[in-house]
């Protein structure tokens, strides 16, 4: 097994546009790749708005959401870039990992979210989406099908109003899509 072990291997094969040396590897990045101090702002909307369309998947640089620990709750790993680089960056318990162009992040909800409050009928609320609404821990596949969810994983229910509830960890997709508006955030130079 092919392994990236420095910071420049990281950072060559944690990308979309994969390098062909650095195609067929295991991609593993340490934290001490991250700037130290280094932080992210994100802008969430206190009061959600609902989108008349929605858009059909969450964009690239723009995470699912915030968990209420602090971890950023990213969108789907990039199957088409794992397969087209047969590279793969592995997932420790928690369902994240570190890549040095984000920080650490998470691709599924598992017990390292922590949850702070339920809602009578409803799955504990683990995070905040980037449109505002709550986003609750995954409901069982009985569930979910018993209570419709819409296309983001999202319905309303009586206490909390419109909410999600992040996908099975085997779906690789904590949300697949916002309902509500999103802040696009300013590009620095």
């Amino acid at each position: 097994m092919r392994v990236t072990d420095t910071q420049v291997a990281c950072e060559a094969a944690a990308r979309p546009d994969v390098a062909e040396e650095y195609q067929n590897y295991c991609v593993e990045c340490s934290i001490s790749y991250i700037p130290e101090g280094q932080t992210s702002t994100f802008v969430i909307p206190m009061e959600p708005v609902m989108r008349e369309n929605i858009e059909p998947r969450i964009g690239r640089g723009l995470p699912a959401g915030i968990s209420f620990n602090g971890l950023r709750l990213d969108q789907s790993a990039p199957v088409d870039a794992i397969l087209s680089a047969y590279t793969i960056a592995a997932f420790d318990d928690c369902g994240g990992h570190v890549n040095p162009h984000v920080g650490y992040h998470t691709h599924i909800v598992t017990d390292c979210q922590e949850a702070v409050e339920s809602i009578e009928g409803e799955t504990s609320i683990i995070g905040i989406a980037m449109d505002g609404f709550p986003i609750l821990q995954p409901l069982s596949a009985a569930d979910a099908k018993a209570t419709e969810l819409d296309e983001c994983n999202g319905h309303f229910a009586e206490g909390i109003g419109y909410h999600y509830h992040a996908g099975e960890p085997a779906s690789n997709k904590i949300l697949p899509c916002h309902k509500g508006h999103t802040i696009k955030p300013e590009r620095r130079p």
